[in-house]
Formats: structure tokens, C-alpha cells, sequence
């Protein structure tokens, strides 16, 4: 730790939109801890900058010339670019630690929690800067109007509907659990039209509405629905082998 006095937490980033204003707290909170090098350059790649703080160009050979004498063993040693060590891997994932416990559970979602510490902090402002250029709007077109494919099961919609409510949410979108769950409701297909009646009635009755009890609740019509088009196919199979039976009873010698 730099000191004894601790420096005050930042805030748990809950918008990507916010990012902005959280990014100085948070990484001087970083740097009060020693730990801000991790976010700064990826842990497997070294520095563009000379132990000495000078980058190498493709001119030096030209300035020791200029000097009119090389540089000994030991001045190319104090030179060379610092490798990295265990310790490096060590403030990786303490720093990694810290960023996942500073951003909420829908931006953590987000972001690639088996890659480090350098790589989730690009993610971040990847998320932001898009943002800024107009995918907030496009998330928000892309939610409210999302609707179930044709043969695709709700477990995949309901899925596909969850990613999207937060990557909303996680750009500055306002939504509240209730409306997500009406707006997975409005993309069903009709094959759930009275199943969403009875939801419906439901939510009148208690204001609230969750979308994984949505998903339980139409679960059963799915099931039932497929229950209903295995029949269907075996009544047809019955159907072509009762005829092709009475055509070969009827002619035998046909096939003879």
C-alpha cells in the first residue's frame, strides 16, 4: 500500500454511461494501491520504453555513432526492456479482483472475466465510447421490438431477451423488471397467445411480473405443444404404413 491512510472506495459503476465520471476515482484508487501499471498495458507485453524511460527508435545506432563510441555490455544491459515477473501476474488479478467487485452484476456479465485485467478495462471503454456513438440507441430499437424466431425455444428467446435487457441497461437505458418481462411477453408468437392472457390477468392482479416466471409458466404449453407435434407424426407415420400395408396385402405378387 502507498500509505497508512486508506483512500476513500470508488462507487460501484451501475451504468456504462457513466463511465466517464467513474474512470478518474476509480483509477486513483488503482494507483493508491499500486496496482493501476495493470490496466495500463496488457500483462504479456512489454513496454514500449526503455528501463531509462527513452523509447528505442530506429536511430539509435546513428546517435552512438554520433557519440563516436558503442555502448558497453553493462549500458545495453541498463537498456534493455524489463521482463515480466510472477509478481506482474499477482497485481493482474488483484487488480482484476477490483474491477469486477467495482461494476455492477449486468456490466459484469459483459465484460471477458477469464481474460485480465488490461483486457476487461478495454472492454469497459469499448462499451462507452460506443455508446457515446449511438449504439444506445440501437440497443434500445433491437429490445423493444425483439420477437421469437420461427422454431426457436423460449429457452433461447427468453436468452437472447435477457442479453439484450442488459446490455440496455448497462448503456443507461431505464427499465424496470416488469417491463422487461411484458416486452418478452409482446414477442411471443401467437402459438402463446392464450397462455399470455392468463399472464397478463396475472400481472393486473399483482403489478409485478418477473421474466424467469414468465419463462416458467409458458415452459409447459412448450412442452405441450411438442407433445402435440409428436402425435401428429406418429398419427401421420401410422397413417402412410396402415396404407402401404393394405396395398401390399391387396397385390403381393407385385413385389414378388
Amino acid at each position: 500500500m502507498s500509505s497508512s491512510c486508506p483512500l476513500p472506495k470508488p462507487d460501484v459503476l451501475k451504468s456504462i454511461s457513466d463511465f466517464l465520471d467513474w474512470e478518474p476515482t476509480f483509477v486513483g484508487y488503482l494507483d493508491f494501491n499500486n496496482l493501476g501499471e495493470a490496466i495500463r498495458r496488457p500483462r504479456n507485453v512489454q513496454p514500449s520504453t526503455t528501463k531509462t524511460g527513452f523509447t528505442e527508435t530506429e536511430n539509435e545506432d546513428e546517435a552512438d555513432e554520433e557519440d563516436g563510441e558503442d555502448h558497453d555490455e553493462e549500458d545495453n544491459e541498463d537498456k534493455q526492456l524489463p521482463t515480466f515477473t510472477p509478481v506482474n501476474r499477482a497485481v493482474d488479478n488483484k487488480a482484476k479482483a477490483i474491477i469486477l467487485h467495482f461494476i455492477s452484476p449486468e456490466i459484469r456479465e459483459l465484460v471477458p472475466r477469464d481474460k485480465t485485467a488490461y483486457d476487461i478495462w478495454e472492454t469497459l471503454k469499448s462499451y462507452w465510447r460506443g455508446q457515446n456513438e449511438g449504439s444506445r440507441f440501437d440497443l434500445q430499437h433491437d429490445y423493444h421490438t425483439i420477437r421469437m424466431r420461427p422454431n426457436e425455444s423460449l429457452q433461447t428467446y427468453f436468452s437472447r431477451g435477457n442479453c439484450l435487457y442488459k446490455l440496455f441497461k448497462s448503456a443507461g437505458g431505464h427499465v424496470n423488471e416488469t417491463d422487461h418481462a411484458l416486452i418478452l411477453l409482446a414477442g411471443l408468437t401467437p402459438a402463446y397467445d392464450t397462455r399470455k392472457e392468463i399472464i397478463k390477468i396475472t400481472y393486473h392482479n399483482s403489478k409485478t411480473l418477473k421474466a424467469e416466471d414468465v419463462l416458467v409458466t409458458l415452459l409447459s404449453k412448450e412442452g405441450q405443444m411438442k407433445r402435440e407435434n409428436e402425435h401428429k407424426d406418429d398419427s401421420a407415420l401410422g397413417s402412410w404404413h396402415n396404407k402401404t400395408n393394405g396395398y401390399n396385402g391387396s397385390s403381393p405378387s407385385h413385389y414378388v
